[in-house]
């Protein structure tokens, strides 16, 4: 892998790490008045992260080559299928029951105390990103909690979504690439 990604992902998994931690923290000791300062790094990381995907996913030749050159090198190529979407579902996660804390229903709508229900929430935007909205058409919700119809609300949800649609979308097509280029080999 070229330095450059690897050095940003490795970067942003150790914010993704200490957010995580920190929100976990937040969560458990009670200190809610301290959301602020999962909040806004939580929501700045996961929209910056989201774009970093987006422009590296419109940018096929680069991440062929770099794949390409970690499949050469023995390695799996991870950072570029696994990596992006953990990251930005852990920030997500975190941005959203820390919008719920600071802000109450006017972020976030059904939202309540249970970690597991902050993680199924996370889990069913991700599956509506991934699967293009399979789960919204035929009603399979994992989590009761929505997003506030709000604009910015709304609008961090849809460039989540968004970019993840599009990150798939950019895997799917790298690998039909590479499945044809070695039947062709």
């Amino acid at each position: 892998m070229s330095p450059i990604p690897r050095l940003f992902f490795s970067s942003l998994w150790m914010s993704v790490c200490f957010l995580g931690c920190t929100g976990i923290l937040l969560y458990y000791s009670g200190a809610r008045d301290k959301a602020v300062w999962v909040f806004y790094p939580s929501m700045f990381f996961c929209l910056y992260f989201c774009f970093y995907v987006v422009k590296y996913a419109f940018n096929l030749s680069v991440v062929r080559r770099d794949v390409d050159i970690e499949f050469a090198n023995g390695e799996s190529a991870e950072t570029y299928f696994i990596v992006p979407s953990a990251v930005i579902y852990t920030l997500f996660t975190a941005a959203s029951y820390s919008g719920w804390v600071l802000f109450g229903e006017s972020f976030v709508t059904g939202g309540n105390d249970s970690y597991m229900s902050w993680l199924a929430y996370g889990l069913d935007n991700y599956i509506r990103a991934v699967m293009f909205d399979f789960a919204e058409v035929y009603r399979f919700d994992l989590s009761t909690i929505e997003h506030a119809s709000g604009f910015w609300p709304s609008t961090f949800v849809f460039i989540v979504r968004t970019s993840l649609s599009i990150s798939v979308l950019s895997i799917a097509i790298t690998t039909f690439k590479r499945i044809n280029r070695r039947r062709s080999n």
